[in-house]
């Protein structure tokens, strides 16, 4: 499989870091009270809703960066810097370690096929997905969760029910690629979450469910991370967002537990 090189990920991880030296390097004495949430991007609805009411709320300035939750976990080992992680899955947050200081459930993250409504090759199900000639981008697994969760899928695929063969495209370090894959005719369909089909460019897209027995649904969690400088405030805004977290995600078009 041709993943990007994982130097592209260092690249990344490195420009981010570049941004917080200067958000953290700024003169300004308000700059102290800055707090900073590290948010998969395909979060970005939901989160940047719960944080624009909470800096109305408190009368703060919250710095959010987005990007593929891989990136985000090693930018977070390599600053020693921020406040709350929000990853694609609570995956990253175990792997965060002693990073993480507490946690919380948010919604789950459920996976899906996307297509191109009245596409030339009749894409509907996904046993549409396995046959001859269709073609199905992936994001990097090295970068973004939903990658990962694609070799998760196939690695409990017996050859016959498995779509690797229809691979042609790994993308890059989110979902959000993938939508210009599939609105460029690149793909047939793409491995994206259900919840984005309620993004503005989903409207000419179909979303293909995933059999439960093979699908991999993610729990979406939050986690205060123990580099934080700012420990009661970040506290404040851990558990406004474990609060108020799940009626948003569930209002984007996220899975809640019952």
């Amino acid at each position: 499989m041709n993943f990007y090189k994982v130097s592209l990920g260092h690249r990344l991880a490195v420009f981010i870091c570049s941004g917080l030296l200067v958000i953290t390097s700024g003169c300004l004495s308000r700059q102290e009270r800055v707090l900073t949430v590290y948010s998969g991007r395909g979060l970005k609805l939901p989160v940047a809703e719960l944080i624009k009411a909470y800096e109305k709320q408190e009368q703060v300035v919250v710095n959010v960066v987005y990007a593929g939750s891989h990136i985000l976990l090693k930018t977070i080992k390599k600053s020693k810097y921020g406040d709350i992680f929000i990853p694609g899955s609570e995956h990253y947050l175990e792997k965060g370690g002693s990073l993480i200081v507490e946690k919380h459930p948010l919604a789950l993250h459920v996976p899906a096929f996307f297509a191109k409504k009245g596409n030339e090759k009749n894409i509907k199900s996904y046993a549409d997905l396995l046959k001859p000639g269709v073609t199905i981008g992936i994001a990097n697994h090295e970068m973004a969760t939903i990658g990962w969760i694609a070799e998760q899928i196939l690695s409990k695929l017996p050859p016959d029910q498995s779509f690797r063969h229809s691979i042609t495209s790994w993308s890059s370090s989110n979902a959000a690629d993938l939508f210009e894959l599939l609105n460029s005719g690149l793909v047939d369909a793409a491995l994206i979450w259900s919840d984005q089909i309620h993004w503005e460019r989903g409207d000419d897209l179909h979303l293909i469910t995933i059999p439960a027995k093979i699908n991999y649904t993610q729990q979406i969690g939050v986690g205060r991370l123990s580099t934080s400088g700012h420990e009661e405030s970040a506290k404040k805004l851990f558990n406004y967002i474990a609060t108020k977290g799940e009626a948003i995600f569930k209002k984007h078009g996220f899975g809640v537990k019952p």
